[in-house]
């Protein structure tokens, strides 16, 4: 754990899986229940930004943190079994990627018309996710995406999961419609 931390802030909770509430450098964590019952689609662009974590957070503002009130309702609907509202799912980075990137709105906007039920930047992003209740739906929005991208991007689908080990055997999906 002391060699993970050492490695960066997030790497404990990356080797533990599933999810967690993280505090002081991110290897204080705080064991939640996954989020059952719900499908993930992640949009990962091919938009590359020189020195993304520095640039990111040197633009940073006080206006663009909380008082750690969203996180705290986010965990509250997580253990009660709950999808955590959505405007619980703000990140301070939003603000700086779209000043440092503008054409991320692109990404958002494709994401809402493809049938996403609302679009939230995944730690320091570019990437960015949305969560349904049924793989149909994660299919659909990727589906509608097709060949409307914005910009070339990887688009993936996946289901919450439980802490523990996250290398399993990989599986090629041939096609959507065969799931």
């Amino acid at each position: 754990s002391a060699l993970a931390l050492e490695l960066g802030s997030d790497v404990p909770f990356l080797l533990r899986g599933g999810a967690a509430l993280g505090r002081g450098r991110g290897e204080l964590l705080e064991v939640l229940p996954s989020l059952s019952g719900s499908w993930l689609v992640l949009a990962a662009p091919s938009i590359e930004l020189e020195r993304k974590t520095a640039q990111l957070y040197g633009a940073l503002r006080s206006e663009d943190f909380s008082d750690g009130s969203r996180i705290e309702r986010v965990a509250s609907s997580l253990e009660a079994g709950r999808r955590p509202n959505i405007d619980d799912l703000a990140n301070a980075f939003e603000r700086p990627l779209a000043e440092l990137l503008p054409e991320i709105a692109l990404l958002r906007a494709a994401l809402l018309v493809a049938g996403a039920p609302f679009v939230a930047l995944s730690g320091a992003g570019p990437a960015h996710y949305t969560i349904v209740p049924e793989l149909r739906s994660a299919l659909e929005i990727v589906n509608r995406l097709g060949t409307e991208r914005p910009f070339p991007m990887r688009i993936l689908v996946a289901r919450p999961v439980g802490c523990g080990p996250l290398i399993r055997g990989e599986k090629t999906i041939e096609s959507f419609e065969t799931l």
